[in-house]
């Protein structure tokens, strides 16, 4: 285990941008589900993996960090749409 050491008030300034910037990516993929109606940000970017082509459902599962059974219902929600 490495010793711990004390962050710089630069280190830290630049964690509490990092943080900040998740929130509002959150809020941007938010608004954008609601304003393309995809429904949820987990449903927009399971369309954005598409975007390539064909995939299997255990990649999509990986990629979008959803369950099987998450894709398969997500899957058929857009089918029926």
């Amino acid at each position: 285990m490495s010793p711990t050491r004390t962050l710089t008030e630069e280190e830290l300034a630049l964690a509490e941008a990092v943080f900040g910037m998740f929130s509002l990516f959150k809020n941007v993929a938010l608004d954008a589900s609601e304003k393309c109606s995809v429904g949820s940000p987990e449903r927009g970017r399971l369309l954005w993996s598409l975007k390539a082509g064909p995939v299997r459902a255990g990649w999509l599962a990986q990629v979008t960090k959803l369950s099987p059974s998450a894709i398969t219902e997500t899957v058929e929600g857009f089918e029926r749409e």
